[in-house]
């Protein structure tokens, strides 16, 4: 009977150590799908990681683990947006947020309220966004999570001119130098806090932000090598080049990159290649060097192109009709701002369009097509007054009042000139900034 009941209980021990050890068995292949699945997304293989997260998606709706549904729809929802497809992005947001929210799972139920905002943001529906964004506020206890949306908050506020709102939402979220080594994301909240001061005409703040993210950059090649943290390796020889550039030593910067370039040429990642091409491009362009800086570009389009990201396409072509611009290449531009044009329009992202038909209209006037100009200024002004962008209306209605004066139409150019007075005088803008607006020149767009 004694040896009957230890038998009994050795028998249950070892049923449930096999039952562990199947459950184990049966989580690895979705483990190992998902980790591949990671790091196709890593390296910029965008379709291929789509295709990976959708099976590892299906996989978990067929095991009804409403975990691992959210986590994978999450995923697949960044992959896809990252694509372009908004709409589809934002049905699998929700779904990541549905099935998300327990103890534990705050950062991606988080991230997802995050995706929600962005997606209503890009598409013009700014009610929507805000309040998606304050929701993260009150719901997600994660300071990561609210510095990001504190910080896609601030981007809407600069593009509809409400550049004290962005700093104030910004500014005590952001830690000194030696704080933010532990988070580097929190560099591009440095950005976007740069970028409100300078509207702002702050030249002092403007100065203050930049020399903050130099002794960043500094401080983080530092921490990298007294760390012993490998700097080994393409990506993160890259990532120095990169740092290089940022914390002020761009010659360096380039070189490094440069020497890093033919091994990512024949490696698998995408990502880092189109990224070195790119920053090679924007040091030599920042350099006036713009032969290299075109070269570097054309080099990128076709790694642009394998990649499949919408947003890395757009800021490729940004930055060739910026290029075209400083050659005074004019048809070049206008190429250039139509292509933008279409793809903003096939994806939906109605918030960037009335920027990219002024900066195309202004092109437009240099090449002398002036009713061509005033069509896009005239477009632009209507997407800005259905978005309720009355910062995007000063800027269409001081350009439309340049071209009214231009052609001798004196009493409507004083007409749209007196109400873009009065809205930019509504908004409290700078002198700096309506000369900005005025000029149409570096409008905030999508950076």
């Amino acid at each position: 009977m004694h040896h009957s009941l230890h038998w009994k209980r050795f028998v249950s021990r070892v049923a449930s150590l096999l039952g562990v050890l199947l459950l184990i068995c049966q989580s690895l292949p979705a483990w190992s799908a998902t980790s591949e699945a990671e790091r196709l997304a890593r390296q910029g293989h965008l379709l291929e990681a789509r295709n990976a997260f959708a099976r590892s998606l299906s996989a978990a709706q067929e095991r009804r683990d409403q975990s691992e549904v959210g986590i994978q729809a999450l995923r697949l929802g960044q992959v896809v947006q990252s694509m372009g497809d908004l709409l589809p992005a934002r049905q699998l947001y929700y779904e990541a947020a549905q099935n998300l929210g327990a103890p534990g799972q705050e950062y991606p139920f988080g991230r997802a309220l995050v995706g929600l905002a962005d997606i209503a943001r890009l598409r013009g529906e700014i009610p929507l966004a805000e309040g998606l964004y304050q929701r993260v506020f009150r719901e997600v206890d994660d300071p990561f999570l609210q510095e990001m949306a504190a910080r896609q908050l601030a981007r809407l506020y600069i593009s509809q001119g409400a550049f004290s709102k962005a700093v104030a939402l910004l500014e005590p979220r952001v830690g000194d130098a030696q704080q933010v080594l532990s988070r580097p994301d929190q560099m591009r909240s440095l950005s976007v806090l740069e970028m409100a001061y300078d509207w702002m005409g702050q030249k002092d703040d403007v100065e203050r932000i930049r020399q903050r993210q130099q002794r960043f950059w500094q401080g983080w090649l530092r921490f990298r090598k007294e760390s012993g943290s490998p700097q080994a390796g393409e990506r993160g020889q890259m990532e120095r080049g990169m740092a290089l550039w940022k914390s002020g030593d761009p010659s360096s910067g380039r070189r490094v990159l440069n020497q890093v370039l033919r091994d990512l040429q024949r490696g698998e990642d995408w990502h880092a290649l189109s990224m070195a091409l790119q920053a090679l491009g924007d040091i030599a362009l920042d350099q006036g060097d713009h032969r290299a800086a075109g070269r570097y570009y054309r080099k990128a389009e076709p790694v642009l192109e394998q990649i499949g990201s919408l947003w890395r396409k757009l800021h490729w072509h940004q930055r060739q009709a910026r290029v075209a611009e400083e050659k005074s290449d004019w048809e070049a531009a206008v190429t250039q701002y139509i292509i933008q044009e279409k793809l903003i329009r096939e994806a939906g992202i109605r918030s960037f369009e009335p920027l990219i038909l002024l900066q195309h209209a202004r092109v437009l006037v240099a090449l002398g097509q002036e009713e061509k100009a005033v069509a896009k200024i005239r477009q632009a002004l209507h997407g800005c007054a259905e978005q309720k962008n009355v910062f995007c209306q000063v800027a269409a209605l001081y350009q439309l009042a340049q071209r009214e004066r231009a052609s001798g139409d004196v009493e409507m150019a004083r007409f749209h000139w007196q109400e873009g007075e009065r809205l930019a005088n509504r908004l409290g803008l700078s002198t700096t900034a309506r000369l900005r607006l005025q000029e149409g020149r570096d409008l905030p767009g999508y950076r």
